[in-house]
C-alpha cells in the first residue's frame, strides 16, 4: 500500500513539474510573440503613414468630392499611424476591451461579422 501512494505521489510531482515547465512555456512565447508585434509596430505606422501620403499626392488629380474623401481617409491613416507608433500592444488591447465594454451590440456585431468572413475564407480551401 506504500508502495502505491509513493507511485502516486510521485506522479504527481512529475505532473506539476510538467505543468509548471509548460506555463513557463507559454509564458515565454507570450512574451516573445508580443515583443515581435511591438517590433512590427513601428514599420507598421510607417507603412500607414505613406499610404496617407500616397492618397493624398493621387487625390490632387481629382474632383472636388473625391478630393475631400480622400484626404479624410488620409487624415484617418495619420492618425491610426500615430496611435500604432505611440501605443504598445498592451495599452492597445486596454483600449479595444474598453472600447467593447462602453459599445458592446456593435462589439457582437463586428465579432459575427469578421467569424462569418473567416468560416467562408476556411470553407473555400
Amino acid at each position: 500500500m506504500q508502495n502505491l501512494k509513493d507511485s502516486i505521489q510521485g506522479t504527481a510531482e512529475r505532473v506539476r513539474e510538467r505543468v509548471s515547465e509548460t506555463a513557463a512555456k507559454a509564458s515565454e512565447m507570450g512574451r516573445s510573440a508580443g515583443a515581435h508585434i511591438d517590433e512590427a509596430r513601428t514599420g507598421f505606422a510607417e507603412a500607414l503613414h505613406s499610404t496617407a501620403a500616397s492618397v493624398r499626392r493621387g487625390s490632387q488629380k481629382t474632383t472636388d468630392a473625391i478630393d475631400d474623401c480622400a484626404m479624410g481617409t488620409a487624415e484617418g491613416l495619420d492618425t491610426t499611424s500615430t496611435y500604432v507608433r505611440e501605443h504598445d500592444l498592451q495599452g492597445m488591447l486596454s483600449d479595444g476591451w474598453k472600447t467593447v465594454r462602453r459599445n458592446p451590440g456593435p462589439a457582437i456585431v463586428l465579432a459575427l461579422a469578421a467569424g462569418f468572413f473567416a468560416g467562408a475564407a476556411l470553407r473555400r480551401r
